[in-house]
């Protein structure tokens, strides 16, 4: 009989493994990103472990990070890439096209993170985020849905509306000027009308606007955790046929993740699972400075192949 009959080596991809974390080996691409508060990137080849250590974070967070802070977790395995085509700013290079989508996709789930941390901690939400929260609401629905679905149908509804001077009056400490009763928009009404496309557009803007003021503001006068997001699957936008296209998305993301860990210093942490040849062909300015100072490499050589067999030997001597 052969041996390899009756031996589990598990399923061929990690992450699909229900024992990954019995027997996952941590290289320290996670500590190195982790514990660079300028880093987001966790660069990889095809097939090197990138879902797999996504998952195991995912799992067992604070096995990395503080017990206080909080983890949020993005797949993007079945999410509509479609939509961020209507998002982009066209009079914007190549890698900040999309970069204002990106941007709201981070904040909105900052946002609800932090609002789900005081209600957990028994504390009282802040009237910045109860503001955030209710104008989020009042657009996606209540409570807020998930971002995939935010990033959809939900957003569209954002072209047919007057957020500019809603926007105003939600400054002045009411949300009666927002009015979302405009039906359903489909993404073919806005691909084809310029005009709904625009509207779209501006009012993203405004949105933006709005909830990193509140953020900035919330941040400053709350000692809050740290929030995690971290991006998987983003090579899932990796079309051929739209290899153009595909390129700005992803190139968003890196450039709003840039931005957001800059601005928001150590409070929020993008961090993003891609492929090596993908970011390599990104049109990104400054694009080997950003690998070298805001990323780290899943790779392995001689060395971590060696740990990986000794710590190998070492679990099995325990178990005798």
């Amino acid at each position: 009989m052969d041996i390899l009959e009756w031996i589990n080596v598990g399923k061929v991809a990690a992450e699909r493994d229900d024992l990954l974390s019995e027997y996952f080996f941590d290289n320290g691409v996670l500590d190195k990103v982790i514990d660079s508060p300028s880093s987001f990137l966790v660069l990889g080849r095809k097939g090197a472990g990138k879902t797999a250590v996504f998952k195991y974070l995912s799992e067992n967070a604070h096995n990395f990070i503080s017990q206080k802070d909080i983890l949020v977790s993005l797949s993007f395995e079945d999410y509509n890439w479609n939509i961020h085509s209507l998002l982009l700013d066209e009079k914007k290079a190549e890698s900040l096209a999309y970069k204002q989508s990106w941007k709201l996709v981070i904040l909105i789930e900052s946002i609800k993170a932090y609002r789900e941390w005081f209600i957990s901690e028994k504390k009282k939400v802040p009237k910045e985020l109860e503001k955030c929260n209710t104008l989020l609401e009042k657009i996606f629905d209540s409570p807020i849905p998930s971002i995939y679905q935010v990033i959809g149908k939900k957003i569209l509804s954002l072209s047919g509306v007057t957020l500019p001077k809603a926007g105003l009056s939600i400054e002045d400490g009411g949300l009666e000027g927002l009015e979302l009763n405009v039906g359903e928009v489909s993404f073919q009404d806005v691909q084809k009308n310029q005009s709904l496309k625009q509207h779209l557009s501006e009012n993203i803007e405004h949105l933006i606007d709005f909830l990193d003021k509140s953020l900035q503001k919330l941040l400053a006068e709350n000692n809050l955790p740290v929030v995690y997001l971290c991006f998987d699957r983003i090579d899932e936008a990796w079309d051929n046929v739209s290899y153009s296209s595909s390129k700005r998305v992803i190139a968003g993301l890196v450039s709003a993740s840039d931005s957001i860990t800059s601005q928001y210093k150590e409070k929020i942490r993008p961090i993003i699972f891609l492929r090596e040849d993908i970011f390599d062909v990104l049109s990104i300015n400054d694009a080997n400075k950003l690998r070298e100072d805001c990323g780290a490499l899943l790779h392995w050589n001689k060395a971590s192949l060696a740990s990986l067999r000794d710590g190998s030997v070492n679990l099995n001597n325990s178990y005798k």
